[in-house]
C-alpha cells in the first residue's frame, strides 16, 4: 500500500502492476467496521452497539487502515492507546485514497502538535458524509455514557470513603506503636 496528497492511493500485490484504490463511497450498509482484536473495550462495545446495523472485523496492525483505504471497510474507531508512528502513514493512505482520520471532536489527527508521541482517540473512515455522521453520534452517545458511568462509580466510591474514613483512622490510629 501507498499512497501520497495529489498522487492518490494504490495496492501492488507481488509482481503485479500497482492498482489504485479509493474508499467505498457511500458506505456499505450495514457498515463495515475494522477494530482491534486485542485492544477491544467497553468503550468500542458501547459504540457498536449505537451506531446501528454494522459487521465487525476484527484485526490487528495498521491493515484496518488499509482496508478503509481501500474501500474493503467504512470505519475504524480506535478508542485505545497509538503512537504518532503507528499512524502517520497509514493516515496519508486512507486521506490519498479519499477518506479521513479524525479525532473524536471532528479535527483531524495531527501530528508533533503535544507535549506527547501518544494520540487522541480517533476514527478513520471512508465516506465523510455517513461515516463520521454515523460513528460520531454514537461515539458521543457512547462517551457521554461511559463519563456519566464512571462520575456515578466515583460519587459512590467517595460516599463510601466519606463513610469509612472516621473510622479508618481510629483503626490506624489504634494500631500506632506507643513511644
Amino acid at each position: 500500500y501507498y499512497g501520497g496528497e495529489g498522487l492518490g492511493a494504490f495496492v501492488q500485490h507481488g509482481m503485479a502492476a500497482p492498482r489504485p484504490i479509493h474508499v467505498r463511497q457511500p458506505a456499505a450498509e450495514p457498515l463495515v467496521i475494522v477494530g482491534s482484536r486485542s485492544h477491544r473495550g467497553d468503550s468500542l462495545d458501547g459504540v457498536l452497539a449505537r451506531i446501528g446495523p454494522h459487521e465487525m472485523r476484527p484485526m490487528g496492525s495498521s491493515l484496518k487502515f488499509c482496508l478503509v483505504a481501500e474501500g474493503e471497510a467504512d470505519f475504524y474507531p480506535r478508542l485505545g492507546p497509538t503512537s504518532e508512528w503507528d499512524t502517520a502513514a497509514a493516515q496519508a493512505l486512507v486521506e490519498a485514497a479519499g477518506g479521513g482520520v479524525t479525532t473524536l471532536d471532528g479535527m483531524p489527527l495531527r501530528y508533533n502538535e503535544r507535549d506527547t508521541l501518544l494520540n487522541p482517540h480517533f476514527l478513520a473512515f471512508g465516506d465523510r458524509r455517513t461515516g463520521r455522521r454515523q460513528a460520531g453520534r454514537a461515539l458521543h452517545r457512547a462517551y457521554a455514557d461511559v463519563v456519566d458511568r464512571q462520575l456515578r462509580r466515583r460519587e459512590l466510591a467517595e460516599m463510601v470513603v466519606g463513610e469509612l474514613e472516621p473510622r479508618l483512622r481510629v483503626e490506624a490510629v489504634g494500631r500506632l506503636p506507643l513511644a
